[in-house]
């Protein structure tokens, strides 16, 4: 999703009421509480842009979060894989992208499982 006004507005002034009509540079906010808005249309556009810059950020984050979801069966002590060191290695570097996202992130190839005789 990306950013709004209203997205920045509510990330500078947690507990306002605007409304926002028309889009863009020429939109026009207009708010109903608290009124007059504590911040100025400079730092609504400033806050914006700070949101925007952050979605792939937040986009690493969040798939390398269902990334390591979908491998936690493959760790546990009763599994028994052969190549359970290979998916602690993937879930490490997952792990880093969640503590460290990054804009262009390499989430690497799930190891298939190789079952223990």
């Amino acid at each position: 999703m990306t950013p709004s006004l209203i997205h920045a507005i509510i990330s500078l002034v947690p507990d306002a009421e605007v409304v926002v009509r028309d889009s863009g540079a020429n939109a026009i906010i207009e708010a109903i509480r608290p009124n007059p808005l504590p911040v100025t249309r400079e730092q609504i556009d400033a806050e914006l842009d700070r949101l925007i810059a952050q979605v792939p950020f937040k986009n690493c984050k969040s798939k390398a979060k269902d990334l390591i979801v979908k491998t936690d069966w493959a760790v546990l002590p009763d599994v028994g894989l052969a190549n359970a060191e290979d998916f602690k290695t993937y879930r490490a570097n997952l792990r880093c992208l969640i503590l460290n996202p990054v804009i262009e992130p390499d989430f690497g190839i799930e190891p298939s499982p190789i079952w223990n005789k």
